[in-house]
């Protein structure tokens, strides 16, 4: 997904990188919004984490892809400029 996000938006690799580092923090981010009793291949659905979590949990999700993509695109879109 962050791959074609890429391509149509002409930002090469900004997104393919947020979505890989949020795969990375995915069970960290389950880890707070699972209960303890849970079992260790839970999926994160609504049905499995009740409607609040399941709507805490994406988005926070949604929040730190376009706070990532939001940022790396505004920090690369101003290095051919020369500041004036």
């Amino acid at each position: 997904m962050g791959l074609c996000i890429d391509v149509f938006s002409n930002t090469p690799g900004v997104a393919a990188a947020s979505a890989t580092f949020l795969g990375f923090l995915q069970p960290y981010l389950l880890e707070i919004f699972t209960p303890r009793e849970s079992p260790e291949d839970l999926l994160p659905t609504m049905k499995s984490l009740g409607t609040v979590r399941y709507i805490n949990y994406t988005i926070i999700c949604t929040w730190f892809i376009s706070s990532c993509f939001s940022a790396s695109r505004h920090s690369t879109s101003s290095i051919g400029s020369n500041g004036s």
